[in-house]
């Protein structure tokens, strides 16, 4: 591959011959095939904006709630993320109100801003029929239920700047100036930043960089400083804005102990036999959902041009997939979210062998009729896609698409009782939630009385689980909140057999100075909250939510003011 762009946008003879006006028309029509593609994303996802928030996002949101207040992140809300998405979410609040209907209306913004720069990266790398499919196929992948893409997770805002980052590299190669590497590295750092998953995308930048320079062009390590020395010099500017930023506001010391320590032990807790079992128990869903695309994908590597001409970027592709499958894998759990950072490679694979078809066919026919036989494949491939799952994406309410992908996790239930605290508790006041349901604190507006808006930490067999259950408990009891929630929900704790649990014991002692006075059932045919005393306690539900008060505490007894 030695010319500039030639690598990125050439395919042959036949491109050669086209008139200009033949290019300018065919341009044209994907301009306007991007825009259905985008308005296909707008729709899908538009009506259903309303789901409530699942742990993740309520955990974005209460961190983003106290960034507006002026909270310094890892003080009241403990977590191994990195507060790149909690400042975008800030940032979406700001714009659209502090709202669950709000951050998802943001996430659609940014994936349509994905779209686009998945476009542009498949329109310079390979050629603008495949830009307009993968953004198409993006459109599609990106809100299926096997990678809970309805909700705004981390991987939404990792995947627009990696792919930023990437087309900066794809300029880099066509004029060589260092600005462009220093552009990518600043883009993928950001990447980094939204979610540590990101280095892989950065790790492909650089082996792409390094072959380049090594293989490709020169054979020799000398030239290798400043082009290197842009890429690393730009990634460090966010990351290390972002280390200034927690230091300077005093909480660098957590920041270490969540994002780096507590995160190493979690991210080595499954072996390959369990990693491998969690790959086809939680990629297999997607696989059925998105057979079509995924089949064509597949035949990409047996698609692809690999002539002298073309067979760099043929294994640059290969190479982003492999790239992309790294960055799922961290501590080989394959939750489904996670699934999102491969679907921007899978779009383009499965657009570049319908790519390559129409060049095949153009190189062979004069046909019109003939040449458009990729698109219209390409579009029914789309179809099928859309029309599996058609009772998830165009017929189901909010409630029944929560319910279809979650199961009975109480996220719906967690809307009204988070609600019913802001109306029943004064601002300045706190609230504890005994179990990973942080979604209440962004719904109650109120902050937490315990930094642990989880207790996934607390159950996993590490060696701080039991000093971390201590130190929960004592937050708790020195705050004496007048409210608390207590989980009763196997997803919302994740025991295992080797599980400490004195932070239950703890609470069936501690409750004794309280009184439950709302409940949730979660049941498959539909959740239910009720306010008042319970004259049959525990409810019989596999999962609920208690709302306590404090007896004696000060103010209205919150029994009596029943639901506003």
């Amino acid at each position: 591959m030695t010319g500039p762009m030639a690598r990125g946008r050439g395919h042959g003879l036949a491109r050669q011959k086209t008139s200009p006006l033949v290019r300018h028309l065919r341009e044209n029509i994907a301009r306007w095939s991007l825009v259905a593609a985008l308005g296909l994303a707008a729709t899908l996802r538009f009506r259903l904006l309303s789901v409530p928030f699942e742990r993740d996002e309520g955990e974005y949101a209460y961190s983003a709630q106290l960034m507006l207040q002026g909270i310094a992140p890892y003080d009241l809300a403990y977590t191994m993320k990195l507060p790149g998405v909690p400042a975008v979410y800030a940032a979406m609040m700001l714009a659209f109100g502090e709202t669950h209907h709000g951050v998802h209306l943001g996430l659609l913004l940014v994936n349509l801003a994905t779209m686009g720069l998945l476009f542009a990266v498949g329109k310079r790398l390979i050629g603008i029929f495949a830009g307009v499919s993968a953004a198409a196929f993006y459109a599609v992948l990106s809100t299926l239920p096997g990678v809970q893409g309805l909700w705004a997770n981390s991987e939404h805002f990792v995947v627009p700047f990696a792919l930023a980052g990437i087309l900066a590299y794809l300029h880099w190669l066509g004029d060589r100036r260092d600005r462009f590497l220093m552009l990518s590295g600043a883009l993928l750092g950001c990447a980094m930043v939204m979610k540590q998953h990101g280095a892989a995308f950065f790790s492909f930048v650089l082996a792409c960089v390094v072959w380049e320079l090594y293989v490709i062009r020169i054979g020799s390590f000398r030239p290798f400083v400043r082009p290197l020395v842009s890429l690393f010099g730009g990634a460090a500017i966010p990351i290390g804005l972002m280390a200034v930023l927690v230091f300077a506001l005093g909480s660098f010391d957590k920041f270490l102990f969540w994002t780096v320590e507590y995160a190493m032990s979690y991210t080595t807790g499954n072996d390959l036999e369990r990693g491998l079992f969690n790959l086809v128990r939680k990629g297999g869903p997607l696989f059925r959902e998105a057979s079509a695309i995924g089949f064509v994908a597949a035949l990409s590597p047996f698609c692809l041009d690999w002539s002298p001409a073309r067979r760099n970027t043929s294994a640059r592709l290969c190479l982003f997939f492999v790239f992309s499958f790294i960055a799922i894998s961290p501590g080989l759990f394959f939750r489904p979210h996670y699934f999102i950072l491969l679907l921007p490679a899978v779009s383009l694979l499965a657009g570049a062998s319908f790519d390559r078809i129409y060049q095949l066919i153009a190189e062979h026919s004069e046909n019109r009729a003939v040449r458009r036989i990729p698109a219209l494949l390409a579009m029914l491939t789309l179809f099928v896609t859309v029309q599996v799952n058609q009772d998830y994406l165009l017929h189901s309410s909010p409630n029944e698409v929560l319910r279809s992908t979650y199961g009975i996790n109480p996220f719906s239930e967690a809307v009204e009782i988070g609600r019913w605290l802001n109306e029943n508790t004064e601002e300045d006041e706190q609230i504890a939630v005994i179990g990973s349901e942080p979604q209440i604190y962004f719904y109650a507006k109120r902050r937490s009385a315990t930094g642990y808006i989880y207790t996934y930490p607390l159950m996993e067999d590490q060696p701080k689980a039991r000093d971390m259950q201590r130190e929960m408990a004592a937050e708790i009891e020195a705050a004496a909140p007048r409210y608390l929630v207590y989980v009763h929900d196997t997803s919302s704790w994740a025991i295992t057999k080797r599980s400490p649990q004195l932070i239950l014991d703890w609470f069936w002692e501690f409750q004794n100075q309280y009184r439950v006075v709302g409940w949730s059932e979660a049941r498959p045919e539909g959740s239910v909250v009720h306010w008042g005393h319970p004259s049959v306690w525990p409810p019989d539900s596999p999962g609920w939510m208690a709302v306590y008060h404090r007896i004696g505490a000060r103010g209205v007894d919150a029994m009596r003011q029943g639901r506003r």
